[in-house]
């Protein structure tokens, strides 16, 4: 069973009110959908203002198979004030398994309207899995998408595998590989230049609206970034009541170049001496 259905259906423990001796609650949360099905009917006969019980009807009736009349138990238990998001999302899981892409699609636009963010449940979920290839789909799942944000997407022109070469010494500065992890929520760095190497995790905090950049090297030296994205340049500084100060510019020259300038200030930022001026090439 799905983990939407256990979890929902282990809140209904607590709320549903005794039908005979055994909790249809617990049935449902078992998948004994044929045991679960006269307790829900019982129940929703004698406490038909009781959303729960037809929210447990439906789902016990998707279990069965019985997916219209599942989507009648939903739209039944959201009349009664049960919280919208659930009921669409639910709905949208019994008109895919129905095969009527066009009800789903119908339903999980509303469960969006209504607030609806649960992208991982969603992109999971095997009950939805006849719309994996729907476009329209895939455009408002896409469009719950944690970290998808123009804000989040900022950084991404660095993403890739470079070529680094030190302009000042116009000598090859080892490789770097740039890669989106946790789901496209950060930006994880691999430099490697001959026995030196570097790593950081790079983010955006949307709460505080800053970039992030979290650097340790092999030599134990560590480095914390934080800055914002501005006409076309990532720009991060180190603390600066802590000195030296660190600033570090990264510009977009071209889809396959990047410009990365390290300069460091022993004055507070009144002055800056560059400390390194890399050149990224992407590699063919």
């Amino acid at each position: 069973m799905h983990r939407i259905v256990v979890f929902f259906a282990c809140l209904l423990l607590a709320t549903l009110p005794a039908v005979g001796q055994e909790d249809p609650s617990a049935l449902l949360a078992a998948g004994k959908y044929d045991e679960a099905l006269p307790l829900y009917e019982a129940l929703t006969k004698k406490n038909k203002d009781f959303p729960q019980g037809w929210i447990g009807l439906g789902q016990t009736l998707h279990g069965l198979g019985r997916y219209d009349e599942a989507v009648d138990a939903f739209d039944k238990a959201g009349d009664l004030g049960f919280d919208k998001r659930a009921v669409y999302y639910y709905s949208t899981r019994a008109e895919a398994m129905k095969g009527d892409a066009k009800a789903a699609k119908k339903a999980f636009k509303k469960y969006l309207n209504a607030g609806g963010a649960g992208y991982s449940n969603a992109i999971g979920d095997e009950a939805l899995a006849s719309l994996r290839s729907d476009k329209e789909f895939q455009e408002m799942l896409d469009s719950i998408k944690p970290c998808n944000s123009e804000a989040h997407r900022a950084f991404d022109f660095w993403v890739g595998k470079w070529n680094v070469t030190n302009q000042q010494l116009n000598a090859p500065s080892g490789t770097n590989e740039i890669t989106k992890i946790q789901g496209g929520c950060a930006i994880y760095e691999n430099y490697v230049n001959g026995n030196y190497t570097g790593n950081s995790v790079n983010m955006y905090d949307p709460a505080r609206d800053v970039w992030t950049q979290n650097w340790i090297d092999n030599q134990g030296a560590p480095l914390y970034l934080e800055g914002t994205y501005e006409d076309g340049k990532m720009i991060l500084s180190s603390d600066p009541e802590k000195s030296p100060v660190s600033r570090v510019t990264w510009t977009k020259l071209s889809d396959d170049k990047v410009r990365q300038l390290w300069e460091m200030s022993p004055d507070g930022g009144t002055t800056w001496q560059v400390a390194f001026d890399g050149l990224y090439e992407r590699q063919k």
